[in-house]
């Protein structure tokens, strides 16, 4: 075996057979970590992500929308790309905890993956295959920091805490927000790892600043944070919420938003704050041409602020950083972006080229990517009036458009465009430039 590796962070894996409740297990367990400390990467193409805890009821009768969203999900492609995207997040993320979802299958590819991690967390519906998984860990060189024996129904139940956390961990069903003994204790254990681990101080604040828009103090506003501190953010309040952000923000030439907040709010700040042009008085808003304003975003990945920025579009749209891909209707427009090479750099949003579009048309913005660029994507388009953005498990969420009682609806796929088929394009068009891993 190799000799360990020091880390900077801890960077916890979780893994374990298929339909054992990894992915609400993370949604669940990301809900009691402080969001400040902690960022989760899917380092499974075809993972569920943060929104599989989502509580939204679905209609029977709107299967084709369920049956869509599934599509949108199921779009990754395991291949050299991916794998190399994820392990440069692990090793460039300056956070303290990152929770690593390695899905269901102990391949090769996820061998690459889990020897850049320094903690692993077991999730098994079957006691066998727990401690084949455990086993799996050990042989690639990390530390077993939980085994859970996943049930649909029955109690929590913690059998030891030593050497590492092992116990029955119930109910791990989307939408059950039953408090759970055993998450809030795998919590626990995480925090005690992170201060016997890693250097605490090293990690830099960016809270006190005058230029700082707080997102955590826009959702104390709203009443949006839960017992553990972490904002539950509602689309259908976004007209409200940039109507706060407007008067927070009407004076400030420089603003720097921090907090977590989902790809849509991200998207919708970032327009708002460019094009406030107004002044307050007693309340009212009047026009008032402004200079041009500085937008940044903390990214808990590189504990640094990042600027939106300027991006060109062309129609000839080749470049090094992004592959892009898009479809049009007669009235609406699709693109899908792939960033090539992770990380991207603040510096290399330069270089990026978007595809020339027809800014009459709806726009609807799809990838995988960071809040900030997608900030930026949708601020190369300013000229556009009505914007949609997709959040996974959701649908495209409007985050502009001329008439404000529309911001925050939902649309599941674009008018007059088969999603189903635009998505499996944009994954062929991926393997046939990268070709399966070896």
């Amino acid at each position: 075996m190799e000799e360990k590796k020091e880390f900077k962070n801890l960077r916890i894996a979780v893994g374990g057979p298929p339909h054992s409740g990894k992915s609400v297990l993370l949604a669940k367990l990301y809900e009691v970590l402080p969001s400040r400390y902690t960022f989760c990467i899917r380092a499974c193409p075809d993972g569920e992500g943060m929104w599989s805890q989502n509580n939204k009821k679905i209609k029977r009768e709107e299967k084709r929308e369920i049956d869509l969203v599934k599509t949108v999900r199921k779009k990754g492609v395991f291949n050299h790309r991916f794998v190399h995207t994820v392990i440069n997040q692990i090793e460039d993320a300056n956070i303290e905890m990152l929770l690593i979802d390695l899905g269901g299958i102990r391949s090769k590819e996820n061998e690459e993956i889990i020897k850049h991690c320094n903690s692993f967390i077991v999730v098994s519906n079957d006691k066998e295959e727990a401690k084949k998984w455990q086993e799996w860990g050990k042989q690639n060189g990390v530390e077993t920091l939980a085994v859970l024996h996943s049930v649909l129904n029955g109690k929590d139940d913690i059998e030891f805490k030593e050497p590492y956390l092992s116990g029955i961990v119930s109910n791990l069903e989307r939408g059950n927000n039953t408090p759970s003994l055993m998450i809030n204790a795998l919590a626990t254990k995480i925090l005690e790892e992170r201060t016997k681990k890693i250097n605490i101080s090293r990690y830099s604040s960016f809270y006190e600043d005058d230029e700082i828009l707080d997102m955590e103090t826009v959702a104390k506003k709203f009443n949006y944070l839960n017992e553990a501190g972490k904002a539950n953010w509602n689309e259908k309040d976004l007209k409200e919420i940039l109507a706060f952000i407007k008067k927070a923000t009407y004076n400030k030439d420089t603003v720097k938003v921090t907090g977590a907040r989902p790809n849509w709010l991200t998207c919708a700040i970032s327009d708002t704050i460019y094009n406030n042009e107004y002044e307050i008085e007693n309340d009212k808003f009047f026009d008032k041409k402004r200079s041009k304003k500085d937008v940044s975003f903390y990214d808990a990945l590189t504990d640094t602020y990042v600027e939106v920025g300027d991006i060109k579009t062309s129609e000839d749209f080749e470049n090094d950083i992004l592959d892009s891909y898009y479809e049009e209707s007669d009235d609406s427009i699709l693109l899908h972006v792939d960033i090539k090479n992770w990380p991207l750099k603040a510096e290399e949003m330069k270089q990026i080229v978007l595809p020339k579009l027809d800014g009459t048309k709806k726009f609807y913005l799809s990838g995988r990517i960071p809040n900030y660029l997608a900030a930026s994507i949708m601020h190369a388009y300013n000229g556009v009036e009505d914007k949609n953005i997709l959040q996974p498990g959701k649908g495209f969420i409007k985050i502009a458009s001329k008439d404000e009682n529309m911001l925050g609806s939902i649309e599941v796929e674009p008018n007059g465009i088969d999603i189903e088929e635009f998505f499996e394009n944009s994954k062929n068009k991926a393997k046939k430039e990268e070709g399966p891993i070896i």
